[in-house]
């Protein structure tokens, strides 16, 4: 009796190191994959950095550290210029609307690029308010979150933990 359940525990063991050894596969196996998220990263924040140059743009999550699955999203901070001191929360919400509308500027037809390379959609009932954007060209998601300060947010300070 002792000797078939050590028997199973073993082979539990064995399926659950195969499944580890095959998602940790899975995540180092992006080379192609890696680089065009990579590329899609700097097209954008090249895009958000020529028209506000005081801003900073920075991936966090799994894309920083590199355990991102095919189809996930890429989660960016944008740092923003803080200047509204009575409420840097509307002023976070107010800039990511604006950068929506200066991603859409020029659409009339849903979906249609007319320039900016991307689409954007304003997710403001969100406990963090967040714009969903993808590139047209590579069909990248994005997830992008703003701030009014540097080195506050959650998500780059965990990412930065799991790095170091």
């Amino acid at each position: 009796m002792a000797q078939n359940i050590d028997q199973r525990r073993a082979a539990v063991i064995q399926l659950l190191n195969s499944e580890i050894d095959a998602f940790y596969a899975s995540i180092h196996s992006h080379g192609a994959l890696a680089v065009q998220r990579e590329a899609s990263i700097a097209r954008l924040t090249s895009f958000i950095t020529s028209r506000h140059p005081h801003t900073r743009v920075e991936p966090f999550g799994s894309s920083l550290t590199s355990t991102f699955l095919r189809f996930s999203d890429i989660d960016l901070l944008v740092t923003v210029r803080h200047r509204r001191p009575d409420d840097p929360h509307a002023h976070s919400q107010a800039w990511l609307n604006s950068l929506r509308k200066e991603m859409s500027a020029g659409r009339s037809i849903p979906g249609y690029d007319t320039g900016s390379g991307f689409s954007a959609r304003w997710i403001k009932d969100a406990a963090v308010p967040y714009l969903k954007v993808t590139e047209y060209e590579s069909q990248v998601s994005f997830v992008i979150t703003c701030t009014t300060q540097h080195n506050c947010h959650q998500g780059l300070l965990n990412s930065q933990w799991i790095n170091e």
